[in-house]
């Protein structure tokens, strides 16, 4: 099973949990790398991931969609805090 799963969407309302889900990946650097190219394609505003393992979001956007709390998530790297 792929343990980094990207979520992603608009600025505007989350379509809700799994609704929200892109795509799975092997590894965080890959999960971050697909959240940078929907993010410089203009296809979302804002993306998390969940490490499935531990189910903590582990990296994402500072900013997220419009009602939802921020994430603190102190970590270097592109796509993280």
């Amino acid at each position: 099973m792929q343990r980094f799963w990207l979520f992603a969407g608009q600025d505007y309302y989350p379509s809700g949990g799994m609704h929200d889900l892109d795509s799975r990946h092997d590894t965080l650097a890959e999960a971050e790398s697909r959240g940078d190219i929907l993010t410089a394609e203009d296809a979302c505003v804002w993306w998390h991931v969940m490490d499935v393992a531990t189910g903590a979001i582990v990296a994402g956007t500072r900013h997220q969609a419009y009602g939802a709390p921020k994430l603190e998530i102190p970590q270097p790297g592109q796509g993280t805090f």
